[in-house]
């Protein structure tokens, strides 16, 4: 009895603070603000402000850019200056690529001239057709179910290179991804660790280390798991809708996979000794416990940061002729989008786990152990 009351306990206890991405941006704060401060002496004058509130953001110390529009705070953060300045005319410009053999989401700001950028927000704002703006600036914004007030566009040099360490090593991003373009609008990527583990299953990016892990992930290529990675990087330190975990999803999902090995192992006993209503009524339980994991990562797959990183990797597996005319169709349906985890209601919220684990040592206890 003592067993089955520490192992009840057990499951059924509040959950620990995990460590999930949304857990984790509080930690970011330690490597970002390190990163940005170290390079912003490299960067214009007229940037720091704006670097430091991004960084303030992921440390908790600002909720937010507020609920106006973003893009045109963080246009007088950067600049200085108001609509008509001449310097607004002169900073941040790169030249308007079309084609992608790499390519990443950004800030307009940081990858067109500011008096377009200007001028595209001012015709968004007065509800000119979006699709001719994007296509005579280059610059496009989210729909309004997942607008986190940022005016983006692609940064595309067209010859980026990726060079992978092997596997057990690490190297800088700056190394891995040959991109100097990136690297001049945001430096702080340049510190960025990748790091190879081919022992590992997919690839993530880590925001308290600014560290980027490729796995093993058949089918999809170096290039593209490095652009995905990198633009949740990018997300991180700006402030863009984030990249999330199928278990940001879930209230405790630690527990939701013990208690799934629980039915699993009871459902086996079951069919073992052929009780088949304790194993019809197990695998009702098991049916019950993957649909809980399908719709949470269903939620997952349909976040704003990462139907973003995957239009970046869509993005680059094009022709290098082929040109990125309407980046917005890269991120799919945008209309089934959400913003971040934190808007949603927990998949399992409805489900009586203390009733369900009960339930389960009951029928673990009826079934006796497994031979």
């Amino acid at each position: 009895m003592a067993e089955r009351s520490e192992i009840f306990n057990r499951l059924t206890d509040p959950p620990k603070k995990r460590d999930t991405a949304e857990n984790r941006a509080q930690s970011a704060a330690d490597f970002v603000l390190g990163a940005i401060r170290g390079a912003v002496k490299s960067v214009t004058t007229d940037l720091p402000g704006f670097l430091m509130d991004a960084a303030d953001q992921l440390a908790g110390e600002v909720k937010s850019f507020g609920e106006k529009d973003r893009s045109e705070q963080m246009f007088s953060a950067v600049t200085g200056t108001k609509k008509g300045s001449g310097q607004a005319e002169t900073v941040g410009s790169f030249v308007n690529p079309i084609a992608a053999t790499q390519a990443m989401i950004l800030p307009a700001f940081l990858t067109r001239n500011l008096k377009t950028v200007k001028e595209a927000q001012e015709a968004f704002k007065a509800g000119e057709s979006a699709a001719e703006i994007t296509a005579q600036t280059g610059v496009f914004k989210l729909p309004a179910n997942i607008d986190d007030g940022i005016l983006r566009a692609v940064l595309d040099p067209r010859n980026a290179k990726v060079n992978l360490p092997a596997h057990g090593k690490s190297a800088s991003l700056e190394e891995v991804l040959d991109f100097p373009e990136l690297y001049a609008a945001i430096p702080p990527l340049r510190t960025g660790i990748v790091r190879t583990d081919l022992t590992k299953e997919g690839a993530m990016f880590d925001p308290r280390k600014g560290e980027i892990v490729i796995g093993s992930v058949p089918g999809v290529s170096n290039k593209e798991l490095i652009g995905h990675e990198t633009q949740h990087f990018i997300q991180s330190i700006i402030g863009m809708n984030p990249g999330s975990a199928p278990e940001q999803f879930l209230q405790n999902p630690d527990r939701l996979n013990a208690v799934r090995r629980m039915a699993d192992s009871a459902y086996g006993r079951a069919i073992s000794i052929q009780d088949t209503d304790a194993a019809q009524e197990l695998l009702g339980y098991r049916q019950l416990l993957s649909s809980i994991s399908r719709s949470a990562d269903s939620k997952y797959m349909r976040t704003a940061g990462e139907a973003e990183a995957r239009a970046v990797e869509s993005m680059i597996t094009l022709p290098a002729s082929e040109a990125i005319k309407d980046p917005l169709s890269f991120y799919g349906p945008t209309s089934i989008l959400i913003k971040s985890p934190g808007a949603e209601k927990a998949v399992d919220a409805d489900l009586d786990m203390k009733k369900l684990i009960e339930r389960l040592m009951d029928l673990k206890q009826q079934l006796g152990p497994t031979k």
